[in-house]
């Protein structure tokens, strides 16, 4: 079977024209639906990005006060650290003065009896006129200075026994000099009268035998 065109050559021609204008149209259609789903979809991302970075941003700014405390833990976890370890060396520095006083009681006269012992650290020496300075508070302790003065005070019934206590301890080890500062006889109670002295003495190096 064979179909024939009755239409003229006039006609057959703007069918086609028609027909292109058509695609053309849905070709523009479709590019401009496609560049404004583009637009939308980087517009929407855009947004959520924006979100986001502001979400981040106030989360990080509701743990700043958080971080902050964990440095400060930190940082005070590390000067206790510090801390403990020196006073640690410290200790294990230390001295002991049970032998000392033990030596103080074994050459003690029959006669005498000893009201109080001290042993303390040397004081610190300032220039006259010069205004002292408080000390300023340390995180970490620092090397205490070793006690050398040794100061002893008590009583006898014979003022000779004072020179036979202070010969005594000159003997000891410990000290690098020994000296009586002051003695005077008291009135007591009893009928007696008793007197009253004050040794000094200067430790050597080490305080210990």
């Amino acid at each position: 079977m064979y179909k024939v065109n009755l239409l003229p050559q006039e006609l057959l021609a703007g069918a086609g024209g028609a027909q292109r204008n058509i695609s053309l149209r849905k070709i523009l259609l479709v590019t401009a639906g496609f560049l404004i789903a583009l637009y939308i979809i980087l517009a929407l991302c855009l947004f959520i990005g924006r979100w986001q970075v502001d979400t981040r941003r106030k989360s990080l700014s509701a743990l700043e006060p958080r971080i902050q405390q964990v440095d400060s833990l930190r940082n005070k976890a590390v000067i206790l650290k510090a801390r403990a370890a020196a006073w640690q060396n410290i200790l294990s520095k230390r001295r002991t003065y049970r032998s000392l006083l033990e030596d103080f009681n074994s050459r003690l006269p029959v006669d005498m009896w000893l009201t109080r012992v001290e042993i303390s650290r040397p004081e610190q020496q300032t220039s006259p006129g010069a205004t002292p300075v408080a000390p300023q508070p340390q995180a970490v302790p620092q090397a205490i200075p070793q006690p050398t003065r040794v100061v002893i005070e008590g009583g006898t019934s014979s003022l000779a026994s004072v020179g036979v206590y202070v010969n005594n301890l000159g003997k000891l080890p410990y000290f690098k000099n020994v000296a009586l500062k002051d003695v005077k006889e008291v009135t007591t109670t009893a009928p007696e009268r008793v007197t009253v002295f004050t040794i000094e003495a200067s430790l050597g190096e080490g305080g210990r035998r």
